[in-house]
């Protein structure tokens, strides 16, 4: 038996790709601290087996969403020879590597600058140089929902493709030329799972080429399938419309698909969305679900669906913060609150709604007070005017000083955060005092904590 290893130990086993089959602790999710509602009336905290943030010091640099570019955003990690950029990503790590004789240049290149003064530089490749990376390593973080279209021969006008159908963005379609009698939608699931209902969203134009006829099947093997739904429809009554279809089922099925028959004698077929009831298909798009006043804990009770947990505040002191960040500005035009199963006396009351691109100037959008909800564990729905597309949403909830919400989502035509999948809570730092990169955050499923360190 391997006698233990410390954690700086298991940090330093040479980066992480290496760190996944010596501490898959971690690695995998662990259950998420949320407030829940026990049995009679009393609410108890729920964190064992919850993985809490590492401690930084004063030395440290940290980001609230993970890395999109390695120049100005990834944070690094190595020595003066050999080093890499991590991203952060919850789904997978991108690990770009560097090594110091990876350099743009020539050889034995004299210096330009010789008699010049420090103000002066040198940026040419082809004397002095520039930063060349050797290559990259991803690391995927279990498995993923792959959407598809069999079947065909599809020709696809310009690039419009599947894709589209998930994006979140009710403004893009799939969209076919000359469909033929059959186009299939197919989900293959990274888990089983007994979906009963499925929305589909109209495009931005021509009625005629909507969805009009079509079967929901599942199957357990992707060979063999059962059909679930059929529907024969007129055109949607409105562009961009989506409509939600439900049907009785409790199988859980690892395939889903969607067989439509387009309308004989229309020159195109064209769908801008299509969902399926529980299932995250769009795992690249998530949201970002803060709390920038500090009361984070339980706050994946706001976004998990589950109506025994809560996001529980103790006391909003000067505001009780709920942020989301989204991938890509929307011009949200609403929210639903969703009251907690019990105790109506703290339920929320007074609250604001704002919005920014920078997460520094805020724009009010919303304001209410004295508001009740006259339902347990039921959402309230919220409109207000807004055409501007912004990055970021919060509500900022000011009385009463101890409250508890089941739910928390923004809205607009076609999209709502509810339906993303979100991510609570991250954090990607650097401490700089020992080196340790490490990623934190929570989700519907648990918490995860990833680390690693530069070897000594």
């Amino acid at each position: 038996m391997m006698d233990p290893i410390s954690r700086r130990q298991a940090l330093q086993v040479g980066g992480l790709a290496l760190l996944a089959p010596f501490v898959p602790q971690f690695l995998a999710a662990r259950p998420a601290a949320a407030a829940t509602f026990g049995s009679g009336t009393s609410l108890r905290a729920v964190a064992a087996g919850a993985i809490p943030r590492p401690e930084l010091s004063t030395h440290a640099l940290w980001y609230g969403t993970p890395a999109t570019s390695w120049e100005t955003q990834a944070l690094p990690i190595g020595n003066a020879r050999l080093g890499a950029k991590l991203f952060g990503n919850p789904d997978a790590e991108v690990i770009q590597f560097s090594e110091q004789s990876f350099w743009g240049g020539v050889n034995d290149y004299d210096n330009a600058l010789a008699g010049q003064p420090d103000g002066a530089y040198d940026t040419s490749v082809t004397g002095f140089g520039s930063f060349r990376d050797f290559g990259e390593v991803t690391v995927s973080f279990g498995a993923r929902t792959a959407v598809s279209s069999p079947g065909g021969p599809y020709t696809v006008s310009g690039g419009e493709s599947v894709e589209k159908t998930f994006d979140g963005d009710s403004g893009t379609k799939w969209c076919l030329i000359a469909p033929p009698a059959e186009v299939i939608w197919q989900a293959d699931l990274a888990e089983p799972a007994a979906v009963a209902s499925y929305s589909l969203t109209s495009a931005n134009d021509v009625p005629a080429r909507d969805p009009q006829d079509w079967r929901l099947e599942g199957s357990t093997d992707g060979t063999t399938w059962t059909t679930l739904d059929t529907r024969s429809e007129a055109p949607f009554a409105q562009r961009r419309l989506t409509k939600t279809f439900s049907f009785s089922n409790t199988t859980a099925y690892g395939h889903f698909r969607i067989v439509f028959a387009p309308k004989a004698g229309v020159s195109h077929f064209q769908v801008a969305e299509v969902a399926l009831g529980g299932v995250d298909l769009a795992r690249g798009s998530a949201v970002y679900v803060s709390s920038p006043s500090g009361h984070a804990d339980a706050l994946v009770g706001s976004i998990d669906a589950d109506p025994t947990t809560v996001w529980e505040v103790a006391d909003a002191g000067a505001g009780a913060i709920w942020q989301v960040e989204l991938a890509a500005k929307l011009a949200l035009t609403g929210y639903v609150l969703t009251s907690a199963p019990d105790q109506p006396d703290r339920d929320p009351r007074n609250w604001m709604v704002s919005a920014s691109d920078d997460g520094l100037t805020w724009k009010a959008l919303d304001s209410r007070s004295d508001e009740m909800f006259p339902e347990r564990g039921s959402g309230r729905t919220f409109s207000f005017a807004n055409s501007t597309a912004f990055l970021m949403y919060r509500i900022t909830f000011a009385a009463p000083a101890s409250f508890r919400l089941g739910g928390v989502a923004f809205t607009a035509n076609g999209f709502s955060t509810a339906g993303a999948r979100a991510v609570v809570d991250y954090r990607r730092a650097l401490d700089i005092a020992d080196g340790t990169h490490s990623v934190h955050f929570a989700s519907a499923q648990g918490t995860v904590l990833r680390e690693v360190a530069t070897p000594t």
